[in-house]
């Protein structure tokens, strides 16, 4: 099949024509027709395979021995990309194809986009569409020597020197607002004139929206066209088109009609709010928005890194659980009929939550060691860090490490720290801190796993090797066994070893009852012994009757001698059938209270040391002149002897940044004869100023009326002055007094 393919025209064509095969008439041997029907293949210019094939039957030829199809594209035609076509014959041997037509375009130009409902205007199905009336015809061309514009029908008026009274006119949908554009072929033939021919042509909505003449001139041999364009816009939903015939004449010459077009005036996209760049965490959602304007309708297309995302053709691409894998740069590209417009590039940035890599270790250590843990942890940005113990924070551990700088049995416990950025936050594995007490110098052998080694035994006891007759020890293999066999509860085992005047000991043991006949109890008396008896208590333990069960035991004592003698005494009521064991013994050091950090000499005991004082104030001994104190011996008094309140009184000591502290203090205010108010200004300057109140305690006539005052303050820098200023408005028969300062971290 070699025939030409002719889109009727290069922008929006609505139809095709083609020369049929050869063999359109054709029958085979078989007498089958040789072409049973033909396909039109659709491809955008440079593809191999066609956009859209459609079956179009075997037409019948027309007058001019050409077929006519009608031309569509199922999908959405991209705007100013090149379309061509070709027709294939198909038929029981095969097939066989056309040559390729010119080349056509959708680009939404100055034809626009072709109007849904407005239909057949080029009269190739006749009036389809339409109303008409007068004197008028739908003719196939040529007729008589006259051609049309487009297809091979048009609409003749006045023919055969008929008055001028046809009437076409056809109603379609519109959009009110949008601008549209009529374009048509009016022509006039003549071999006998050069006279005009004349159409009235108007367009009415609710009003009426176009009332033009149009008009052309016949050349004299033959036919003369002009193509005519007008503009509207629609103010309702429907729209008549009208042509009527307003020709003066008709005589020796007809008016021709064709190739009538109504298109929507289309405005290429514009952008006027870019998508803009989105930072967000792994895991939560992120979206992109462009607001664009245009012709409708508007086609979106979403690409990532340049490449289209599937299914991301709307307005907004909105993604959930966003994962790395997707950070880039997104822009979307926005078409309509009129063209494409493609957006900014906006980023996506996927921060990921910190990952602890390492974890923090647990450290055992003496009393007064340091300790350390350490965590190392990935994750975008600047990470901060917080260590908590027992999941409380701590103040001022905020670095990858943290450092327990002497370690006590208050410091004891389960340390996490937690990892953050703005993404996130990870926390570590809890890592224990345990804090062993310094042993005493020369306690020895608190198993017994070397016997008597240390010890002085008397009475009835043994040391055993468990199992003993079914008993068990809670420590090594070896324990001490009392009042075996029945025998009386005769037994002392002592122990002297060094201690430290006025240290704090702590001493521990496992204490057993063994039966297998009765619940009974067994005791044992516990004394500690100095210069003077540090210790005397009784610990007992009741027999389970099917063996052994062991209860701890735990006692402490201030030591007041360089060594102290540590006695169990068997002092049990009863030894038949049940006996008594020890295991375990400890004697630890008890660790001193935390003192206040940096802060010394609050309670006034060593008099003015640490503290710088001016002005009316001075320190006194509990009893002095009827003054009584809060803590220890000694306090300060203010403005005493009616002088002048202005005393000031200020320390300075060590803090660590960032710790919060608590402050405590007792005010009061000393009157035999008013109840006036005494009032201290409390100032804590670090950097910057952390703490200024003024506190106020009201005499209550009858001696001293003391009032503890709790304030906190956040550490700036490593050291911070406490002053207290006297501010009283009165000294008259009052004075005030100050103890038991304290700064505590929290």
């Amino acid at each position: 099949m070699s025939s030409s393919v002719f889109a009727q025209n290069a922008s929006n064509p609505q139809s095709l024509t083609f020369t049929p095969s050869a063999d359109h008439y054709a029958t085979a041997s078989s007498g089958e027709p040789v072409v049973t029907q033909y396909n039109l293949e659709i491809y955008e210019v440079g593809a191999s395979t066609p956009l859209q094939v459609n079956s179009v039957g075997k037409p019948a030829p027309g007058s001019d021995g050409r077929i006519k199809v009608a031309l569509s594209l199922s999908a959405t035609p991209v705007p100013n990309t090149v379309y061509m076509a070709r027709v294939a014959a198909l038929g029981p041997n095969g097939s066989s194809s056309s040559d390729w037509s010119n080349g056509f375009t959708f680009d939404g130009g100055s034809s626009g986009t072709p109007v849904g409902s407005f239909m057949n205007g080029g009269f190739e199905a006749d009036y389809q569409g339409w109303t008409a009336s007068g004197s008028q015809m739908v003719v196939t061309a040529p007729w008589y020597g006259a051609t049309v514009t487009e297809g091979s029908k048009g609409v003749v008026f006045n023919a055969g020197q008929q008055p001028a009274s046809g009437v076409l006119a056809q109603t379609f949908t519109t959009n009110a607002g949008q601008t549209y554009t009529l374009a048509f072929d009016l022509g006039a033939v003549s071999y006998a004139n050069l006279d005009a021919q004349a159409m009235q042509v108007t367009v009415k909505g609710v009003n009426t929206l176009v009332s033009k003449t149009a008009s052309v001139a016949a050349p004299g041999n033959g036919i003369q066209y002009a193509s005519q364009t007008m503009t509207f816009v629609a103010d309702s939903a429907s729209t008549t088109l009208t042509f009527r015939d307003a020709s003066a004449t008709s005589a020796d010459v007809d008016m021709f009609l064709d190739n009538v077009r109504v298109t929507s005036a289309v405005s290429a996209p514009s952008i006027s709010s870019q998508p803009q760049n989105v930072t967000v965490a792994a895991g939560s959602s992120a979206s992109f928005t462009v607001t664009a304007s245009g012709s409708g309708p508007l086609s979106y297309q979403w690409r990532l890194n340049g490449a289209d995302v599937a299914g991301a053709t709307s307005s907004t691409y909105a993604m959930t659980n966003v994962q790395p894998a997707q950070a880039g740069s997104y822009a979307v590209v926005v078409r309509n009929a009129g063209g494409s417009v493609t957006s900014n590039a906006a980023t996506l940035t996927v921060n990921q939550a910190p990952t602890i890599t390492a974890q923090p270790q647990s450290v055992t250590v003496t009393a007064g060691s340091a300790a350390t843990f350490r965590v190392t942890a990935n994750g975008a940005g600047t990470l901060a860090y917080q260590w908590q113990l027992n999941g409380q924070s701590i103040g001022g551990a905020t670095a990858p490490s943290y450092t327990v700088a002497s370690a006590q049995a208050a410091n004891a416990g389960a340390y996490t720290v937690t990892v953050s950025n703005s993404a996130g936050a990870a926390t570590s594995n809890a890592a224990t801190l345990t804090v062993q007490a310094l042993a005493p110098k020369g306690f020895v052998n608190g198993g017994f796993e070397a016997d008597y080694t240390g010890w002085t035994p008397s009475g009835s006891q043994q040391v055993v090797t468990a199992p003993w007759y079914g008993a068990t020890v809670t420590e090594g293999t070896k324990g001490v066994v009392f009042n075996a066999g029945q025998q009386a509860a005769s037994a002392v085992l002592a122990q002297t070893f060094a201690t430290t005047p006025g240290q704090t000991y702590a001493v521990a043991f496992d204490l057993g009852a063994l039966s297998y006949a009765n619940a009974d109890t067994q005791s044992v008396e516990v004394t500690a012994k100095g210069v003077n008896t540090l210790l005397t208590k009784t610990a007992s333990v009741a027999a389970p009757g099917n063996g052994i069960q062991y209860a701890s035991q735990s006692m402490t004592f201030v030591a007041d001698s360089a060594s102290t003698t540590l006695s169990f005494r068997d002092v049990s009521a009863t030894t038949l059938d049940v006996d008594l064991f020890l295991d375990n013994v400890r004697v630890d050091v008890q660790a001193a209270p935390a003192q206040p950090l940096g802060l010394v000499n609050g309670g006034f005991e060593a008099d003015y040391s640490s503290w710088t004082a001016t002005g009316n104030q001075s320190v006194y001994a509990n009893g002095t002149n009827g003054l009584t104190v809060k803590e220890g011996a000694k306090a300060v008094v203010f403005n005493s002897g009616q002088n002048t309140p202005n005393g000031v009184l200020a320390q300075t000591f060590k803090v660590t940044p960032g710790a919060t502290y608590t402050l405590t203090f007792d005010l009061a205010a000393y009157s035999t004869m008013n109840k006036s108010a005494q009032k201290m200004k409390v100032t804590v300057q670090g950097k910057a100023l952390l703490l200024s109140q003024t506190p106020s305690v009201s005499a209550q006539g009858k001696g001293a009326r003391w009032a503890t005052q709790t304030y906190s303050f956040v550490a700036d820098s490593n050291t911070v002055t406490l002053t207290f200023q006297d501010v009283s408005a009165t000294s008259t028969n009052i004075d005030m007094l100050l103890d038991n300062v304290n700064a505590t971290a929290r």
